[in-house]
Parts: C-alpha cells; sequence; structure tokens
C-alpha cells in the first residue's frame, strides 16, 4: 500500500470515529451539537476538521451531515451565534463556527 493510500485509510478511520459522536442528525436531536458533556465550541471544532478532512481527502461521505449541521448553526444574522447557544457563546468559541464556515 502506497504512503498516501495508508494515510487516507486511517484518517477514514479518524473521521468514522469522530462521526460516531455527533448525533444531531438524529430525530429530536439539533444539528451543529455534540451531546452533553461537549460544547458548542467542540462542535464546531470538529465540523472544521471534517471539512478539512473531506478537502484533503475527497471524501464526500460526511458532506451532508457537516453541511446541516453548519447551516442550522449559522444564526438568524449569519453569524454564527444562534440563539440556542448564547448561553454558552463567548468570543474564543465563537471562533470555532467562524473558522469552519471560512472552510466551506
Amino acid at each position: 500500500m502506497c504512503c498516501i493510500d495508508s494515510i487516507r485509510q486511517v484518517s477514514s478511520q479518524v473521521a468514522h470515529g469522530l462521526m460516531k459522536y455527533y448525533t444531531g442528525n438524529n430525530t429530536g436531536d439539533v444539528p451543529g451539537n455534540l451531546p452533553d458533556p461537549y460544547y458548542w465550541w467542540e462542535a464546531g471544532a470538529m465540523f472544521g476538521e471534517m471539512i478539512e478532512y473531506w478537502y484533503y481527502t475527497g471524501d464526500t461521505t460526511y458532506n451532508a451531515n457537516v453541511k446541516q449541521a453548519m447551516l442550522h448553526q449559522v444564526g438568524e444574522n449569519n453569524d454564527y451565534m444562534p440563539a440556542n447557544q448564547t448561553k454558552s457563546l463567548v468570543r474564543r468559541t465563537h471562533t470555532y463556527g467562524l473558522r469552519a464556515s471560512m472552510l466551506t
């Protein structure tokens, strides 16, 4: 196996493991969030990494879930400050959603 193929295979396993934490695509859950005990900013960091995973590998397996999550959390003013996160939103956590949005 070529080095690049090996890296892609391991990256695929890591991406799959990471997305197992995501439940926002299940009925009754909020898209773009991770379940407790994870915070909103951690979901933003995860989706940013999933966008980079797609960019570098070309694997579109998770794109629909990532797109749904990013669009749901964009907020009423398109600033990644959604009303459902204002209680826990601070400047440093806000940057993860913004960073992920710049990758799209």
